[in-house]
């Protein structure tokens, strides 16, 4: 369903990252996790705040510099509540080279992203697809396995763009 500004808590854990950490070179990994969505329905002049806990995979591509790594990344969100969304963005992680075993990011991230809806109400109201910008900020820490091998375990929140209105038999529905 449509929203405005939702709330997403992600925790992640990117595992075969094909990069060691001093080395600046090309990168690809994959990632999974949970997320904590919220949306906001208003319906006829009622709000109605709902959360959901759906799971998502990833995947980035990128290279990895003295100072960080850039990527491009595809996020889907399997569906959960009736809905579904599909990401594409770019990303900038900071690592600052601290210690051999263990190294903290901090990261950015934006997004296009497009939101499905597959609920019979709100299609008849002409909302079941939305598309938007998400914006992300995150951090964690990598820990190298061997020379090729990386595991990552952080947090992101992102929020969106995404919103829309319709109106259904004489009830407006509008998603924030």
């Amino acid at each position: 369903m449509k929203r405005n500004l939702i709330l997403t808590i992600i925790l992640m854990l990117s595992s075969t990252i094909l990069v060691a950490n001093d080395r600046q070179e090309w990168f690809i990994g994959g990632e999974f996790g949970g997320m904590d969505s919220g949306k906001k329905e208003i319906n006829a002049g009622k709000s109605n705040d709902d959360f959901f806990k759906p799971t998502y995979e990833s995947i980035k591509f990128g290279k990895r510099d003295s100072s960080g790594r850039l990527y491009g990344l595809y996020t889907y969100q399997n569906e959960k509540e009736n809905i579904s969304s599909s990401s594409l963005g770019i990303g900038y992680d900071y690592i600052p080279k601290i210690s051999e075993k263990l190294s903290p990011f901090i990261g950015i991230q934006i997004m296009h992203t497009m939101l499905e809806i597959n609920d019979s109400e709100y299609e008849s109201a002409g909302i079941d697809q939305l598309v938007g910008v998400s914006f992300g900020v995150g951090g964690g820490a990598i820990y190298p396995i061997n020379y090729n091998t990386e595991i990552e375990l952080g947090i992101r929140y992102v929020f969106n763009t995404l919103e829309d209105s319709g109106e259904n038999n004489g009830v407006s529905k509008e998603i924030k």
